[in-house]
Protein backbone atom coordinates (compact mmCIF):
# COMPACT_ATOMS: atom_id res chain seq x y z
CA UNK A 1 0.00 0.00 0.00
CA UNK A 2 1.15 3.07 -1.03
CA UNK A 3 2.41 5.87 1.43
CA UNK A 4 1.50 9.58 1.00
CA UNK A 5 4.12 11.78 2.51
CA UNK A 6 3.17 15.87 2.23
CA UNK A 7 5.86 17.95 2.32
CA UNK A 8 6.08 21.95 3.12
CA UNK A 9 9.19 24.10 2.00
CA UNK A 10 9.60 27.23 4.49
CA UNK A 11 9.80 30.31 2.26
CA UNK A 12 13.21 32.58 3.21
CA UNK A 13 12.50 35.72 5.32
CA UNK A 14 13.57 39.03 2.72
CA UNK A 15 15.03 41.83 4.81
CA UNK A 16 16.46 44.21 2.61
CA UNK A 17 16.74 48.34 1.38
CA UNK A 18 16.63 50.42 4.60
CA UNK A 19 15.87 54.00 2.96
CA UNK A 20 14.48 56.93 4.01
CA UNK A 21 11.63 58.34 2.43
CA UNK A 22 13.23 61.59 1.37
CA UNK A 23 16.81 62.70 1.25
CA UNK A 24 16.18 65.99 2.68
CA UNK A 25 13.91 67.48 5.17
CA UNK A 26 12.74 70.22 7.06
CA UNK A 27 13.23 70.87 11.21
CA UNK A 28 10.20 68.96 12.48
CA UNK A 29 8.96 67.66 9.50
CA UNK A 30 7.66 63.99 9.64
CA UNK A 31 10.18 61.48 7.61
CA UNK A 32 9.91 57.65 6.90
CA UNK A 33 12.58 54.92 7.63
CA UNK A 34 11.61 52.01 5.55
CA UNK A 35 12.61 48.28 5.46
CA UNK A 36 11.69 45.76 2.78
CA UNK A 37 10.69 43.03 4.89
CA UNK A 38 8.45 39.40 4.30
CA UNK A 39 8.02 36.00 5.22
CA UNK A 40 9.29 36.74 9.10
CA UNK A 41 9.58 33.94 11.25
CA UNK A 42 7.48 33.62 14.37
CA UNK A 43 8.92 35.78 16.98
CA UNK A 44 11.03 38.43 14.84
CA UNK A 45 9.42 42.18 14.53
CA UNK A 46 10.98 45.28 12.75
CA UNK A 47 12.27 48.08 14.63
CA UNK A 48 14.43 51.15 13.15
CA UNK A 49 17.65 52.72 15.73
CA UNK A 50 17.65 55.93 14.33
CA UNK A 51 21.89 58.36 15.04
CA UNK A 52 23.07 61.22 13.94
CA UNK A 53 26.08 61.70 12.18
CA UNK A 54 27.72 61.77 15.41
CA UNK A 55 26.84 58.18 16.18
CA UNK A 56 24.74 59.45 19.34
CA UNK A 57 21.17 57.71 19.38
CA UNK A 58 18.73 60.09 18.67
CA UNK A 59 15.09 56.92 18.98
CA UNK A 60 14.39 54.13 18.69
CA UNK A 61 11.01 53.18 17.37
CA UNK A 62 8.68 50.04 15.87
CA UNK A 63 7.75 49.43 12.80
CA UNK A 64 4.46 49.35 11.61
CA UNK A 65 2.91 46.47 9.71
CA UNK A 66 4.26 47.70 6.35
CA UNK A 67 7.53 47.85 8.55
CA UNK A 68 8.11 51.89 8.63
CA UNK A 69 8.67 54.26 11.68
CA UNK A 70 8.18 57.84 11.08
CA UNK A 71 10.38 60.54 12.86
CA UNK A 72 10.25 64.20 13.21
CA UNK A 73 14.25 65.12 13.37
CA UNK A 74 14.49 68.09 16.00
CA UNK A 75 16.18 71.17 14.83
CA UNK A 76 19.89 71.86 14.81
CA UNK A 77 22.00 75.06 14.43
CA UNK A 78 24.59 73.78 12.24
CA UNK A 79 22.14 71.23 10.22
CA UNK A 80 22.62 67.58 10.84
CA UNK A 81 22.93 64.03 8.83
CA UNK A 82 21.15 61.13 10.19
CA UNK A 83 21.23 57.34 9.47
CA UNK A 84 19.27 54.54 11.03
CA UNK A 85 19.29 50.27 11.70
CA UNK A 86 16.71 48.84 10.65
CA UNK A 87 16.84 45.65 13.20
CA UNK A 88 15.19 42.77 12.76
CA UNK A 89 14.50 41.57 15.90
CA UNK A 90 14.19 37.93 17.57
CA UNK A 91 13.48 36.00 20.86
CA UNK A 92 17.11 35.12 22.21
CA UNK A 93 17.60 31.59 22.80
CA UNK A 94 20.14 28.34 22.57
CA UNK A 95 19.16 28.16 18.69
CA UNK A 96 20.34 31.41 17.56
CA UNK A 97 23.13 32.11 19.84
CA UNK A 98 21.35 34.11 22.12
CA UNK A 99 21.44 36.92 19.66
CA UNK A 100 18.61 39.86 19.73
CA UNK A 101 18.74 40.83 16.30
CA UNK A 102 18.94 38.33 13.41
CA UNK A 103 19.40 41.23 10.98
CA UNK A 104 20.88 44.95 11.64
CA UNK A 105 21.37 47.30 8.22
CA UNK A 106 22.68 50.59 7.80
CA UNK A 107 20.55 53.24 6.03
CA UNK A 108 21.73 56.02 3.68
CA UNK A 109 21.99 59.54 5.17
CA UNK A 110 18.97 62.19 5.56
CA UNK A 111 20.27 65.88 5.17
CA UNK A 112 18.68 68.16 7.87
CA UNK A 113 18.49 71.65 6.93
CA UNK A 114 20.01 73.65 9.33
CA UNK A 115 18.00 76.36 11.55
CA UNK A 116 20.29 78.83 13.34
CA UNK A 117 20.09 82.60 15.22
CA UNK A 118 23.23 83.99 15.79
CA UNK A 119 23.46 87.38 18.12
CA UNK A 120 25.80 89.38 15.58
CA UNK A 121 26.12 92.60 17.83
CA UNK A 122 24.10 93.89 20.67
CA UNK A 123 24.29 97.13 23.43
CA UNK A 124 26.67 96.44 26.06
CA UNK A 125 24.33 99.20 28.04
CA UNK A 126 21.81 102.15 27.35
CA UNK A 127 19.95 104.77 28.76
CA UNK A 128 16.49 103.97 29.10
CA UNK A 129 13.73 106.01 28.18
CA UNK A 130 16.29 108.35 26.34
CA UNK A 131 17.64 105.54 23.88
CA UNK A 132 17.07 103.03 22.26
CA UNK A 133 18.55 98.97 22.81
CA UNK A 134 19.64 97.50 19.72
CA UNK A 135 20.27 94.12 18.85
CA UNK A 136 21.71 92.76 15.43
CA UNK A 137 20.96 89.63 14.55
CA UNK A 138 20.66 86.82 11.98
CA UNK A 139 18.60 83.89 11.14
CA UNK A 140 20.30 80.84 8.82
CA UNK A 141 17.25 79.44 7.63
CA UNK A 142 16.96 78.10 4.03
CA UNK A 143 13.88 76.40 4.59
CA UNK A 144 11.46 78.69 5.78
CA UNK A 145 10.76 76.42 8.53
CA UNK A 146 10.29 79.68 10.90
CA UNK A 147 7.02 81.29 10.75
CA UNK A 148 6.87 82.99 14.33
CA UNK A 149 9.43 84.78 16.33
CA UNK A 150 9.34 86.34 19.66
CA UNK A 151 11.54 88.51 21.81
CA UNK A 152 11.89 88.39 25.30
CA UNK A 153 13.64 90.48 28.27
CA UNK A 154 14.97 88.58 31.08
CA UNK A 155 15.66 90.93 34.25
CA UNK A 156 18.64 88.64 35.79
CA UNK A 157 18.25 89.96 39.55
CA UNK A 158 14.10 91.10 38.83
CA UNK A 159 11.99 88.86 41.60
CA UNK A 160 10.63 86.79 38.76
CA UNK A 161 10.66 83.75 36.83
CA UNK A 162 9.30 85.08 33.87
CA UNK A 163 10.26 87.68 31.18
CA UNK A 164 9.60 91.16 32.29
CA UNK A 165 8.86 91.88 28.54
CA UNK A 166 8.05 90.25 25.50
CA UNK A 167 7.63 90.88 21.72
CA UNK A 168 6.38 88.74 18.84
CA UNK A 169 7.58 89.33 15.41
CA UNK A 170 7.25 87.58 12.31
CA UNK A 171 10.99 85.98 11.52
CA UNK A 172 12.34 86.31 8.03
CA UNK A 173 16.07 84.76 7.01
CA UNK A 174 19.08 86.97 7.16
CA UNK A 175 20.33 89.90 8.96
CA UNK A 176 17.92 91.91 11.07
CA UNK A 177 18.11 94.67 13.51
CA UNK A 178 15.74 95.24 16.35
CA UNK A 179 16.00 98.42 17.77
CA UNK A 180 12.26 99.63 18.59
CA UNK A 181 12.39 99.05 22.48
CA UNK A 182 13.41 101.88 24.97
CA UNK A 183 13.64 99.67 28.04
CA UNK A 184 10.06 100.45 28.88
CA UNK A 185 7.08 102.29 27.77
CA UNK A 186 7.50 104.03 24.22
CA UNK A 187 7.53 107.74 25.89
CA UNK A 188 5.92 108.59 22.06
CA UNK A 189 3.25 105.81 22.05
CA UNK A 190 1.94 103.02 24.28
CA UNK A 191 3.81 100.42 23.72
CA UNK A 192 6.63 98.73 24.90
CA UNK A 193 5.99 98.67 28.69
CA UNK A 194 6.93 96.44 31.10
CA UNK A 195 4.32 93.97 32.05
CA UNK A 196 5.54 91.29 34.54
CA UNK A 197 4.93 92.05 37.94
CA UNK A 198 7.88 93.76 40.15
CA UNK A 199 8.91 97.01 41.23
CA UNK A 200 9.76 98.34 37.61
CA UNK A 201 6.13 97.13 36.23
CA UNK A 202 4.78 100.54 33.27
CA UNK A 203 8.34 101.86 34.27
CA UNK A 204 12.01 101.57 32.80
CA UNK A 205 15.13 99.17 33.31
CA UNK A 206 17.34 100.53 36.10
CA UNK A 207 20.66 98.92 37.23
CA UNK A 208 18.71 97.83 40.86
CA UNK A 209 18.45 94.28 38.31
CA UNK A 210 21.12 94.77 36.22
CA UNK A 211 22.84 92.98 34.07
CA UNK A 212 19.78 92.16 31.89
CA UNK A 213 19.14 89.45 28.84
CA UNK A 214 17.28 89.63 25.58
CA UNK A 215 16.61 86.05 23.81
CA UNK A 216 15.02 85.75 20.78
CA UNK A 217 12.88 82.84 19.89
CA UNK A 218 11.31 81.14 16.33
CA UNK A 219 9.72 78.40 15.27
CA UNK A 220 6.92 76.65 12.90
CA UNK A 221 3.84 78.08 15.25
CA UNK A 222 2.81 79.90 18.23
CA UNK A 223 2.17 77.46 20.88
CA UNK A 224 6.13 76.16 20.16
CA UNK A 225 6.80 80.01 20.61
CA UNK A 226 4.74 80.14 23.85
CA UNK A 227 6.33 76.96 25.54
CA UNK A 228 9.59 76.79 24.41
CA UNK A 229 10.47 74.08 26.98
CA UNK A 230 7.04 71.88 26.49
CA UNK A 231 5.14 72.41 22.84
CA UNK A 232 8.39 73.77 20.97
CA UNK A 233 10.70 71.35 23.16
CA UNK A 234 13.67 70.45 19.91
CA UNK A 235 11.04 72.39 17.96
CA UNK A 236 12.24 76.30 18.19
CA UNK A 237 15.54 77.67 17.65
CA UNK A 238 16.78 80.13 20.47
CA UNK A 239 19.76 82.39 21.25
CA UNK A 240 20.69 84.87 24.23
CA UNK A 241 22.90 87.94 24.42
CA UNK A 242 23.22 90.20 27.84
CA UNK A 243 23.28 93.96 28.41
CA UNK A 244 23.40 96.34 30.98
CA UNK A 245 21.93 99.33 32.56
CA UNK A 246 24.68 100.77 34.61
CA UNK A 247 26.14 104.23 36.13
CA UNK A 248 29.12 105.83 34.39
CA UNK A 249 29.81 108.30 36.99
CA UNK A 250 27.34 111.40 39.00
CA UNK A 251 27.53 114.63 37.99
CA UNK A 252 27.82 117.02 41.25
CA UNK A 253 27.04 120.48 40.75
CA UNK A 254 25.72 123.90 42.59
CA UNK A 255 22.30 124.13 42.54
CA UNK A 256 20.82 126.56 40.23
CA UNK A 257 18.81 129.29 41.09
CA UNK A 258 19.55 129.42 44.42
CA UNK A 259 19.08 133.23 46.45
CA UNK A 260 22.06 135.70 46.09
CA UNK A 261 22.36 135.20 49.71
CA UNK A 262 23.13 131.80 49.40
CA UNK A 263 25.76 132.64 46.68
CA UNK A 264 27.59 135.08 48.94
CA UNK A 265 27.69 132.55 51.86
CA UNK A 266 29.03 130.06 49.47
CA UNK A 267 32.36 132.46 49.31
CA UNK A 268 32.88 131.34 52.90
CA UNK A 269 31.80 127.23 52.88
CA UNK A 270 33.31 126.29 49.58
CA UNK A 271 36.71 126.29 49.07
CA UNK A 272 39.65 124.28 47.55
CA UNK A 273 43.18 123.40 48.70
CA UNK A 274 45.80 123.85 48.89
CA UNK A 275 45.52 125.39 51.90
CA UNK A 276 48.12 127.89 54.34
CA UNK A 277 48.74 127.62 58.06
CA UNK A 278 46.91 130.93 58.21
CA UNK A 279 44.09 129.29 56.73
CA UNK A 280 43.90 130.59 52.95
CA UNK A 281 42.93 128.55 50.27
CA UNK A 282 43.66 128.44 46.62
CA UNK A 283 40.10 129.86 46.04
CA UNK A 284 37.29 129.94 47.70
CA UNK A 285 33.28 129.67 46.55
CA UNK A 286 33.40 126.99 43.65
CA UNK A 287 33.86 123.20 43.70
CA UNK A 288 37.40 121.54 42.94
CA UNK A 289 38.29 120.97 39.32
CA UNK A 290 39.08 117.51 38.33
CA UNK A 291 42.65 118.59 37.68
CA UNK A 292 43.69 121.68 39.38
CA UNK A 293 46.57 123.89 37.38
CA UNK A 294 49.72 124.28 39.34
CA UNK A 295 50.62 127.09 41.34
CA UNK A 296 54.02 128.93 41.60
CA UNK A 297 56.49 130.35 44.07
CA UNK A 298 54.89 132.97 45.81
CA UNK A 299 51.03 132.20 45.50
CA UNK A 300 50.59 133.40 49.05
CA UNK A 301 53.10 134.97 50.95
CA UNK A 302 56.19 132.31 51.98
CA UNK A 303 54.02 129.49 50.18
CA UNK A 304 56.26 127.36 47.66
CA UNK A 305 55.34 125.82 44.39
CA UNK A 306 52.14 123.60 43.91
CA UNK A 307 52.04 120.75 41.24
CA UNK A 308 49.33 120.58 38.77
CA UNK A 309 47.01 117.60 40.31
CA UNK A 310 44.37 116.14 41.34
CA UNK A 311 41.20 118.74 42.55
CA UNK A 312 40.74 118.46 46.40
CA UNK A 313 38.09 120.82 47.68
CA UNK A 314 36.86 121.53 51.67
CA UNK A 315 33.07 122.33 53.00
CA UNK A 316 34.08 124.77 55.64
CA UNK A 317 30.55 124.81 57.64
CA UNK A 318 30.30 127.45 60.46
CA UNK A 319 28.23 126.79 63.55
CA UNK A 320 26.28 128.47 65.90
CA UNK A 321 26.66 126.91 69.44
CA UNK A 322 29.67 125.09 71.36
CA UNK A 323 28.84 122.56 73.77
CA UNK A 324 30.70 123.67 77.16
CA UNK A 325 32.39 121.89 79.41
CA UNK A 326 30.27 119.83 81.85
CA UNK A 327 27.28 120.79 80.26
CA UNK A 328 24.36 117.95 80.99
CA UNK A 329 24.20 115.47 78.55
CA UNK A 330 21.11 114.42 79.54
CA UNK A 331 23.22 111.87 81.92
CA UNK A 332 22.58 111.92 85.74
CA UNK A 333 25.29 113.97 87.95
CA UNK A 334 26.58 113.67 90.98
CA UNK A 335 28.39 116.15 93.59
CA UNK A 336 32.00 116.00 93.65
CA UNK A 337 35.45 117.96 93.73
CA UNK A 338 34.51 120.84 91.01
CA UNK A 339 30.96 120.66 92.02
CA UNK A 340 27.61 119.41 90.12
CA UNK A 341 29.04 117.36 86.86
CA UNK A 342 28.51 114.49 84.61
CA UNK A 343 31.04 111.92 85.62
CA UNK A 344 31.71 108.72 83.77
CA UNK A 345 30.40 106.42 86.35
CA UNK A 346 26.77 108.80 86.20
CA UNK A 347 23.79 106.41 85.25
CA UNK A 348 21.99 107.70 81.61
CA UNK A 349 19.28 109.21 81.28
CA UNK A 350 18.03 106.74 84.53
CA UNK A 351 15.83 109.87 85.62
CA UNK A 352 13.68 110.08 82.65
CA UNK A 353 16.02 113.78 81.55
CA UNK A 354 15.33 114.87 77.99
CA UNK A 355 17.83 113.54 75.13
CA UNK A 356 20.44 116.19 74.23
CA UNK A 357 18.55 116.18 71.03
CA UNK A 358 15.84 117.80 72.69
CA UNK A 359 18.01 119.97 74.76
CA UNK A 360 19.95 121.21 71.72
CA UNK A 361 16.96 121.51 69.20
CA UNK A 362 16.10 125.02 70.42
CA UNK A 363 19.54 126.35 69.40
CA UNK A 364 21.05 124.02 66.65
CA UNK A 365 20.66 124.65 63.37
CA UNK A 366 21.29 122.31 60.88
CA UNK A 367 23.37 123.04 57.44
CA UNK A 368 21.73 122.99 54.21
CA UNK A 369 24.36 122.56 51.10
CA UNK A 370 23.32 123.95 47.75
CA UNK A 371 24.40 121.16 45.86
CA UNK A 372 22.79 119.09 43.62
CA UNK A 373 23.88 115.56 42.16
CA UNK A 374 22.71 113.86 39.18
CA UNK A 375 23.86 110.06 37.87
CA UNK A 376 24.67 109.30 34.60
CA UNK A 377 23.98 105.71 33.00
CA UNK A 378 26.70 104.77 30.19
CA UNK A 379 24.94 105.26 26.87
CA UNK A 380 25.17 103.27 24.02
CA UNK A 381 27.26 105.62 22.30
CA UNK A 382 30.55 105.76 24.04
CA UNK A 383 30.77 109.58 22.75
CA UNK A 384 27.57 110.86 24.77
CA UNK A 385 27.25 110.99 28.60
CA UNK A 386 30.87 111.78 29.02
CA UNK A 387 32.12 114.18 31.47
CA UNK A 388 30.72 117.22 31.28
CA UNK A 389 32.80 120.73 31.01
CA UNK A 390 33.94 121.53 34.87
CA UNK A 391 35.38 125.14 34.35
CA UNK A 392 34.79 126.94 37.13
CA UNK A 393 34.12 130.91 37.65
CA UNK A 394 35.19 132.78 40.86
CA UNK A 395 32.13 132.78 42.43
CA UNK A 396 29.88 129.62 41.32
CA UNK A 397 31.21 126.79 39.91
CA UNK A 398 29.58 124.60 37.33
CA UNK A 399 30.14 121.00 37.57
CA UNK A 400 32.20 118.58 39.31
CA UNK A 401 32.28 115.06 37.71
CA UNK A 402 33.24 111.77 39.64
CA UNK A 403 33.60 108.88 37.51
CA UNK A 404 32.66 105.17 39.09
CA UNK A 405 35.38 102.69 39.08
CA UNK A 406 35.82 98.93 39.16
CA UNK A 407 38.10 98.57 42.00
CA UNK A 408 37.20 96.48 44.96
CA UNK A 409 37.79 97.08 48.85
CA UNK A 410 36.91 100.14 51.14
CA UNK A 411 33.61 101.58 49.94
CA UNK A 412 33.64 100.70 46.54
CA UNK A 413 32.39 96.49 46.13
CA UNK A 414 31.52 95.36 42.69
CA UNK A 415 29.48 95.51 40.46
CA UNK A 416 28.10 98.95 40.38
CA UNK A 417 31.20 101.06 42.65
CA UNK A 418 30.38 103.71 45.19
CA UNK A 419 32.06 106.97 45.18
CA UNK A 420 32.29 108.75 48.49
CA UNK A 421 32.67 112.67 47.98
CA UNK A 422 32.46 113.83 51.92
CA UNK A 423 35.23 112.26 54.06
CA UNK A 424 34.43 113.40 57.93
CA UNK A 425 35.54 113.39 60.65
CA UNK A 426 34.97 112.90 64.37
CA UNK A 427 31.24 111.83 65.06
CA UNK A 428 30.05 113.91 61.70
CA UNK A 429 28.77 111.82 58.90
CA UNK A 430 28.34 113.71 55.39
CA UNK A 431 28.62 110.53 52.74
CA UNK A 432 27.61 110.44 49.00
CA UNK A 433 27.58 106.95 48.40
CA UNK A 434 25.42 104.29 47.03
CA UNK A 435 23.71 101.84 49.71
CA UNK A 436 21.89 98.70 49.04
CA UNK A 437 18.14 98.48 48.94
CA UNK A 438 17.81 94.94 47.50
CA UNK A 439 20.29 92.44 47.38
CA UNK A 440 21.90 94.24 43.82
CA UNK A 441 20.41 97.15 44.18
CA UNK A 442 21.57 100.54 44.67
CA UNK A 443 20.12 103.52 45.43
CA UNK A 444 21.83 107.54 45.47
CA UNK A 445 21.69 108.38 49.35
CA UNK A 446 22.97 111.68 50.77
CA UNK A 447 23.35 112.46 54.64
CA UNK A 448 24.54 115.21 56.64
CA UNK A 449 23.66 113.35 60.18
CA UNK A 450 24.90 115.68 63.12
CA UNK A 451 23.54 119.45 63.99
CA UNK A 452 26.65 121.75 64.58
CA UNK A 453 27.26 123.89 67.45
CA UNK A 454 27.17 127.27 68.07
CA UNK A 455 30.46 129.53 67.23
CA UNK A 456 32.49 126.33 65.59
CA UNK A 457 33.67 125.60 62.44
CA UNK A 458 33.75 122.17 60.72
CA UNK A 459 35.72 121.14 57.99
CA UNK A 460 34.78 118.82 55.12
CA UNK A 461 36.96 117.56 52.80
CA UNK A 462 35.90 117.07 48.99
CA UNK A 463 37.48 114.73 46.62
CA UNK A 464 36.74 112.91 43.61
CA UNK A 465 37.17 108.95 43.53
CA UNK A 466 36.74 106.18 45.51
CA UNK A 467 37.74 106.06 49.16
CA UNK A 468 39.64 102.75 50.16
Amino acid sequence: MPVEIKLSLAKETQFKTPVWSKSTAKPGEAVEARITASDLAPGQKVSFAIYDASDRLQAVLPGDQSHKASWKPPVHSDGMKFYFFAQLGQVPGPKNGFSNFAQRLKSGELELKKLKLEVEKIDAAFVPKQEKLELKYKLDDAAGYALKGRYEIWGERYPTDKPIYSENFTPAAGQKTWNSWYGGKDPNGNSGAITENGPLKTLYLTPEFTPYRVRIIVGPDQDTIDEPWGAGLGKVAMVEAAFEVSFMGIFVRVQKEIEDSVKLALEDVLAVEPRTAKGVYREMGRLPLKTEAQLNNGWQPGQAQVAEGKGVGRIRLPCHRHTVIGESLSQDSSNGGGGWRCRIADGYMSNAGNTKFSIDSGVYTRAELPLEVEARLKSRDPEKNKKLASASSRHLPKSMWVSLSNRTGGRCPVPVMPTSLFGCWGSFDATLSFARRFPSAWGLKITLCSALAAGSMLVFQLSPGCRE
